[in-house]
């Protein structure tokens, strides 16, 4: 027992030792959803996230964590963003999955973000520039966890009797992960503060993601680490076309802020 526990303290002291730099910071971001969602993607009515499903904005919690390794490894990007809305609007004939809706609805909203990626400091620019620019690329994984629902007073479609004195709920719910380009770029001509923007986007198929972030960072070092807190602008939009029987472009921008601690 001994043994394992020296060896598991020796592993966890190497891997502090091989992590040279990074950066971890929470924060959280005011989201406007704006677009469609349609569902069966060639039978159901496309609807308006705003018109017809009276999604509103929302401020939502945003983590995110980035180790930087020696020699030549990649470094290590992970990023968590919660994304979901929910409203009642007013409709009139409109198909979602099995029923046809009538009256006012109650819609859930949902595309929690989990991203994974590998990246690299652009070699010589930190140096050359006297750590005035870092740029940065790479690849992230984004998994969006989507998933709409909409219940109110509806018939089944095709029904002719229009009776819609019933209350239905639907649901349609998919997984798409997204391979996308990173591209980051740190602009630091101050000691306490610089400008930090990031882009991510790729198109496969039919489907297509892009978002990107722009933002005023202040830092205070002290000793060996770095506060900050940073204060931007967040935007992405979410394009998939029959996947799990689903059409949908959904968008969502708004402020952010967050803090954090470089090392």
């Amino acid at each position: 027992m001994k043994k394992v526990l020296a060896a598991a303290i020796f592993s966890m002291a190497s891997f502090s030792y091989a992590i040279v730099d990074g950066e971890i910071s929470i924060g959280v971001w005011n989201q406007d959803p704006k677009g469609y969602v349609q569902y069966p993607a060639d039978t159901g009515t496309p609807l308006d996230v705003e018109k017809d499903l009276g999604l509103g904005d929302k401020t939502r919690f945003s983590a995110k964590v980035k180790l930087e390794l020696p020699l030549f490894l990649p470094n290590i990007y992970l990023q968590y963003t919660d994304m979901k809305f929910s409203g009642s609007g007013n409709v009139t004939n409109i198909r979602f999955g099995d029923y046809v809706f009538n009256a006012s609805v109650n819609t859930n909203l949902k595309a929690k973000q989990y991203d994974v990626g590998l990246y690299y400091h652009v070699p010589f620019v930190k140096k050359l520039t006297k750590n005035i620019l870092d740029p940065e690329f790479g690849i992230v994984v984004k998994v969006v966890d989507f998933k709409a629902s909409v219940s109110g007073k509806a018939r089944l479609a095709g029904d002719t009797t229009g009776d819609t004195e019933s209350t239905y709920s639907e649901s349609t719910s998919e997984t798409v992960p997204l391979p996308l380009l990173y591209l980051s770029l740190g602009v630091y001509p101050f000691k306490y503060g610089g400008v930090v923007g990031e882009f991510k986007g790729l198109k496969v198929e039919d489907d297509y993601f892009y978002e990107y972030s722009v933002a005023l960072r202040g830092m205070y070092p002290v000793k060996m680490v770095k506060p900050f807190i940073e204060i931007g602008y967040r935007f992405e939009r979410l394009r998939i076309k029959n996947e799990g029987d689903i059409n949908a472009d959904v968008r969502a921008g708004g402020f952010f802020g967050n803090i954090g601690i470089a090392f």
